[in-house]
């Protein structure tokens, strides 16, 4: 369930957002240093094609090259939203981990549930053969005189209310089957 479940992996990759940017906050509050530089050609002459063939055979060259340094001074705005962006990724990791407990504990719960269906089924359909052994037993017994239409009507009622856990019990375990698939994103 935890490897499968879409609702997982987004709120990973919220966190994995949120990690980006709280990056991005910490680069806005930290000294910099910048290298650029500029490369040129040129030509001059009266008419464009004649400059441009200036530009191409002349080596009139120019280029330059510079540092920039940059150091942040009481930059608060920036500090704040580091500290903005701090709180939302632990916020987004609170939130990854409570859903990832919860999915663990639902899983468990559906898991238990199955569990507890699968031996009601076992348990209803002894239960199920014996009210039906008890009624025919009853209905022997009314045959030769041993039993009243009571005795049998009581036996059948125990049998039908035994055959209706059964079925309950059969659904009970596909619900609890659903829910596992549920679960594990697949539903």
């Amino acid at each position: 369930a935890l490897a499968r479940r879409p609702d997982l992996k987004a709120a990973s990759l919220r966190s994995e957002a949120a990690e980006a940017r709280l990056l991005a906050a910490e680069d806005t509050v930290r000294p910099s240093l910048d290298l650029g530089g500029r490369l040129g050609l040129g030509g001059t002459d009266d008419g464009y094609p004649q400059a441009l063939g200036n530009t191409l055979d002349d080596s009139d060259f120019s280029w330059q090259l510079g540092l920039t340094f940059s150091l942040p001074l009481g930059n608060h705005t920036a500090r704040g939203n580091r500290a903005v962006s701090r709180a939302a990724l632990e916020q987004s990791r609170t939130s990854t981990d409570i859903l990832r407990q919860e999915i663990t504990v639902a899983s468990r719960e559906a898991v238990r549930n199955l569990t507890l269906a699968i031996k009601s089924i076992e348990a209803s359909g002894k239960t199920t053969e014996a009210a039906e052994k008890r009624l025919e037993a009853e209905q022997s017994k009314f045959e030769v005189g041993l039993a009243t239409p009571l005795d049998v009507l009581q036996a059948q009622e125990a049998y039908a209310q035994a055959l209706i856990n059964r079925k309950q019990a059969v659904v009970e375990s596909a619900l609890a089957r659903a829910e596992i698939e549920r679960l594990r994103g697949n539903l």
